[in-house]
């Protein structure tokens, strides 16, 4: 039977706020640090199924052409060219009864067209239903337009090729699946999510787009603006990791997932999610194979 574990390992120190992506890097470098720290600790978790399988893998969803439209800017920008790969990433997992898949894109938002269509390639590729696959967007807001959303238009040519690259990623995972060990751990971060959106003073309402007097809910409102009353809603501090290993101990995948907001970039990027990925291989020594996945 599988088990989880909790561990509560050193807090993350404080970041600057509104800073570029490359200021965040000693708050990145720690963060990957504690996610290896609890990624290992939960791998040491008793009792694993010994027909557990695990497979990985990441496709390249970079556009193979420039200029293209870019999400989340709520005025249409283009990018000419990239600070760093875009990949679809997936997780396949079999108990031994059932398999799954979970796919991770380096997008703004991806349109349940474009997800289903990838299901329906790798469903047929794999036998695998398509109600046991999740495809999730990281919500960067420097990737290309899979979408019309937030200012931009769809960018046709993207979105005419992302759905393969997504199915392939899933069909790629499945193909790797070999015999492995998973373990999590939770632990919960105060200090670096919040609720970015207040609610103002009835006598302070906005004027939404249309010109109606109704808009109560502003976004970073200023430090103890008198207009604001409080957030709007709870916050999330958990930060968890999904481990996963070959049998020989070789890291496998990591699976982090926290529900913290993009940084930004001007050139196309995966962020901090991408950031993320590349610290944490770094930090675990692993191969070339070996897959970090971070969702929010």
């Amino acid at each position: 039977m599988i088990q989880s574990i909790r561990k509560n390992p050193p807090s993350i120190i404080d970041a600057h706020s509104h800073t570029p992506l490359n200021r965040y890097m000693p708050f990145i470098n720690r963060q990957c640090l504690t996610f290896s720290f609890i990624a290992f600790i939960a791998l040491f978790t008793p009792g694993i199924q010994a027909d557990f399988k695990a497979g990985a893998s990441m496709v390249d969803i970079s556009p193979a052409q420039y200029p293209v439209r870019v999400n989340g800017s709520f005025t249409e920008r283009s990018a000419t060219q990239a600070a760093d790969k875009l990949f679809a990433k997936a997780l396949a997992l079999d108990d031994g009864r059932q398999q799954i898949i979970l796919c991770v894109v380096d997008s703004c938002m991806v349109p349940r067209t474009l997800i289903d269509r990838a299901k329906s390639d790798a469903s047929r590729a794999t036998g695998i239903p398509m109600s046991q696959m999740m495809v999730s967007a990281t919500h960067t807001h420097s990737a290309p337009s899979a979408m019309g959303c937030l200012g931009s238009r769809v960018d046709p040519r993207y979105a005419a090729m992302l759905p393969d690259r997504i199915a392939r990623s899933m069909v790629n995972a499945v193909n790797r699946l070999k015999p492995a060990r998973i373990g999590w751990a939770q632990m919960e971060d105060w200090k670096h999510t919040f609720n970015r959106r207040w609610i103002r003073r009835p006598d302070k309402v906005f004027n939404d787009p249309f010109g109606q007097n109704n808009v109560r809910a502003h976004m970073h409102p200023g430090h103890e603006n008198p207009d604001a009353t409080g957030p709007s809603g709870p916050v999330d501090p958990e930060l968890s990791v999904m481990a996963l290993q070959t049998m020989d101990g070789e890291p496998l995948a990591v699976f982090a997932n926290y529900s913290m907001h993009y940084f930004g970039s001007p050139l196309l990027s995966a962020d901090y999610y991408g950031r993320f990925a590349e610290h944490i291989a770094n930090q675990m020594n692993a191969g070339a194979d070996f897959v970090a996945i971070m969702s929010q």
